[in-house]
């Protein structure tokens, strides 16, 4: 999967399990719970193969279940999350800021709306982000000029504003 190809390359597999023992940070799981109720997650589907996605459940740990898309640490933080082409609607809510070990997060190419500035402010471990073709708007946050990214990709929204 990608999600497997992209923690080989680039993170110490000793400190990844695809399939942790423990448990997800309950702000981080609460985070991610909150954008599947926000982006109407039971409509979520995979656009190539146009099958709803696997795992995400509220009886299920993210890292546990696992949820497809989400990667995690041994010690429950999680740092990818990877949903692009899902046919995500609707915003990002304000606990989605709580996903603070995140090193990559791929939204790309679904339909999420709203303002992002303040969301990632403690996100200093974001290296790869991928937000191109939703419908985001307001200004990029600032503090993506602080960070050490690899990737970035936030073409075709609504954003205003300089680059960071």
């Amino acid at each position: 999967t990608i999600e497997a190809d992209y923690l080989k390359q680039h993170m110490d597999q000793n400190l990844i399990l695809r399939f942790a023992q423990y448990q997800a940070k309950p702000e981080q799981r609460k985070a991610l719970w909150d954008m599947y109720i926000s982006t109407n997650g039971d409509q979520w589907s995979d656009f190539g193969s146009r099958s709803n996605i696997k795992g995400w459940s509220i009886d299920t740990d993210p890292c546990f279940g696992p949820w497809q898309g989400v990667n995690c640490l041994l010690d429950g933080s999680i740092v990818a999350l990877i949903l692009s082409t899902f046919s995500l609607t609707g915003s990002l809510p304000p606990s989605f800021a709580y996903l603070t070990e995140i090193m990559e997060l791929d939204l790309s190419n679904n339909f999420i709306t709203g303002d992002i500035n303040t969301l990632f402010d403690n996100f200093t471990n974001l290296q790869h982000l991928c937000l191109q073709n939703n419908q985001f708007t307001g200004p990029l946050p600032t503090v993506l000029g602080d960070l050490k990214l690899i990737d970035l990709q936030v073409g075709n929204n609504q954003f205003s504003g300089p680059i960071p």
